[in-house]
C-alpha cells in the first residue's frame, strides 16, 4: 500500500487510519466504501396540491401613527419665541 500523507498537516498517515494522529484530518483514501444498496427506484413525484390560501392580516391604525401622516404642527415653546414674563 502506498504512503499516504495527511493533506492539512504532511503527516505520514499509518495503519490505514480515517484520521489523522496529528491534527484530526479525515483521511479519504482509508475511508471504508459505502456497502449500502442503492435505491434504484425513481423517486414519487406526484403532484403536491397548493396550499390553501387565507386572506391577508389588514392591520389599521389611526393616522397620527402613519409614517406619511404630517406632523403636528402646533406651536411649542421650543420653536417659537420665549413667552413674555
Amino acid at each position: 500500500m502506498p504512503d499516504v500523507y495527511c493533506p492539512r498537516c504532511f503527516d505520514l498517515v499509518e495503519d490505514a487510519r480515517v484520521f489523522c494522529e496529528n491534527c484530526g484530518q479525515f483521511i479519504h483514501e482509508h475511508a471504508p466504501a459505502d456497502s449500502r444498496e442503492w435505491d434504484s427506484r425513481p423517486p414519487d413525484l406526484s403532484p403536491v396540491a397548493p396550499a390553501a390560501t387565507e386572506a391577508p392580516v389588514v392591520i389599521n391604525l389611526p393616522d397620527e401613527h402613519m409614517p406619511d401622516a404630517p406632523a403636528d404642527q402646533s406651536p411649542t415653546q421650543e420653536s417659537g419665541s420665549a413667552p413674555a414674563p
